[in-house]
This record gives structure tokens, sequence and C-alpha cells, in this order.
């Protein structure tokens, strides 16, 4: 499979949308922390492998350093939010399906939501869909499912995050899984070390760390975005298919993704003069829902 590459000038939109992507990303983290509830303390207490002062340091918005990659998606995986979620005030939205501030609104919300909660609130948008609509969806739902078999309640309940996760040895499973996929779609698509390297925005040398699985090190979101863009994917589940240690993950990522896409898919087919009630409804449901489950934390 030859990929086209991407011109220089793709290149260039693809980096001007990431400008300001750190302080944009953690705006979005901080901002899940405050809906979801979430103290210093009851992060911290989900971590090990990390001091609590790296870890407060990477939620600063005057942290002028990155946040690996594999730390925004350990976040992403205790909120339950899909990464694309991070996106919401960023420019790079724009390149995931189209989607608007409304549709990363309602990503936001669906965070901790149980799968039979999630599924009532696409049976609701559902319904304001003409039959056009509603065909896209149910193709779309056909489509997942046989990429990626019947993800149900059971399912979800095997891939939620763990009590404690251990950052340095997810770090590890993480690059390792990254560097072998990475090859792997390089040489899908006929790309040289320096091509690959192009696409990702690295040198030749540093793409070649990138792919050693014997050596992971980490790296940025940007680098994982422009991936996503630069061949043109539709999500980033696989790079995660490699995982030894936390394999759930893969799994979470399989939901996650699956929810992104339909969710996304149904809001792109209502009605723009409905879209703001229906993304209402769906914070409405998210709101009873967090409230409910911090009542039980008391």
């Amino acid at each position: 499979m030859k990929a086209p590459l991407v011109t220089d000038e793709e290149l260039q939109h693809i980096e001007n949308m990431l400008e300001g992507l750190e302080s944009q990303i953690v705006q979005s983290m901080l901002y899940i922390k405050k809906v979801q509830g979430w103290t210093n303390d009851t992060l911290a207490n989900r971590f090990s492998g990390i001091s609590n002062k790296v870890l407060l340091r990477y939620l600063q918005k005057a942290h002028t350093g990155i946040r690996p990659i594999h730390f925004v998606a350990v976040f992403s995986w205790l909120t339950m939010i899909p990464m694309t979620a991070f996106y919401l005030g960023t420019k790079i939205r724009e390149s995931y399906r189209g989607m608007d501030k409304l549709a990363v609104d309602a990503l936001l919300c669906i965070g901790n939501m149980p799968y039979e909660q999630f599924d009532i609130v696409l049976s609701c948008i559902y319904l304001y869909l003409d039959q056009a609509g509603k065909d896209a969806v149910d193709k779309l739902r056909a489509e997942l499912t046989k990429e990626y078999g019947v993800i149900d309640a059971e399912f979800e309940k095997k891939h939620l995050p763990p009590d404690v996760i251990d950052l340095k040895e997810f770090a590890e499973s993480y690059y390792h899984s990254v560097a072998l996929t990475a090859k792997e779609l390089r040489e899908e698509y006929k790309l040289s070390e320096r091509e690959m390297g192009e696409i990702v925005g690295l040198s030749r040398y540093k793409y070649k760390v990138l792919e050693n699985p014997n050596d992971p090190q980490p790296f940025s979101l940007a680098i994982g975005i422009r991936a996503k863009l630069g061949l043109k994917l539709t999500g980033h589940v696989n790079f995660t298919k490699e995982m030894t240690h936390y394999s759930e993950f893969h799994g979470f990522r399989k939901l996650q993704h699956i929810r992104d896409s339909l969710l996304v898919e149904s809001l792109q087919h209502v009605p723009v003069h409905q879209k703001d009630y229906v993304v209402e409804m769906i914070k409405g449901i998210s709101n009873a829902y967090i409230k409910k489950r911090m009542e039980k934390r008391i």
C-alpha cells in the first residue's frame, strides 16, 4: 500500500494547527479534572512510578516542557474520555472528521458514562436524524462492529483502569507498542525512515529512536497527532495493540474510538438548529451521573 506523501504545504498546515498545543491541551485536562471532581490528592492516589511533584507539574499551565503522550493517555483512561476531547480549544479539532466545538463539548460529557447510559444518549440523538443520517450512523456502526466486534457493558468492565497505574511501567509498554506499530505502518505505506520522520516532525536519527522497541523513549502528543493526520489514519487504536503491560488499555482505546466515532457521526447529522439542544441534553445526563458518582465518594 503506497500512501500519497503529504505535501510540504500540508505539513505546514499541520504545523500551524499545532501552534500552542501544549497550553491548550492542559487547559482541557484541567477543565475535565474540575468537571469530574478530581482533586490533586485523588488523582495522585491513582499513580505510582512518578513523584507527586512531577505529576502536578504536568497539570500546571505554567509548565513549559512537554507533557509526554503516555501521561495524556493515562489521564484519558482514568477519566474515560477520548483523547480527541482534549482538543477542545485547539485548531486541530477541525481536522478530526470536521468536529466543531459542540461535538467536542459532547465528547467531554461521555467520560465515565456507563455503557447503558451512553447507548441511551445515542438512541436519543438517533431520533433527531433524518433517514439519510440514520443510514449513515447504521452503516458506521456495522463497520465498527465488523472491525472491533461487539463492545458491550461486559467488555467495558474488563477494560476499566486499575486502582493504581504504574506510570513508568505503562510508559515502557506504551512506547514499545508504538515502536512496533510505527515500523509496521511505515513498511505498509512503503515510506523510508526519513520520509516518516518528516511526517511526524523528527530527524531521521530521532525517528530511528522512536522505532526502536528495545529502547522505549517518551515523545510528545504532537508527534502522535502528526502521524494521524499525515498518514490520514482514522484513529489511534492500533498504536496500543502490542502493549504487554496494561494491555487492557488497548481495549479501552477500542471502546473510546467507537464511542467517539458514533457520537461525532451522529451529531454531524443533527439539524443545525437542534444541535445546541441535543448537546445540552447530553450535558444534563452527564452532569446527573457525575453528581451521583460524587455523592457515592462522600
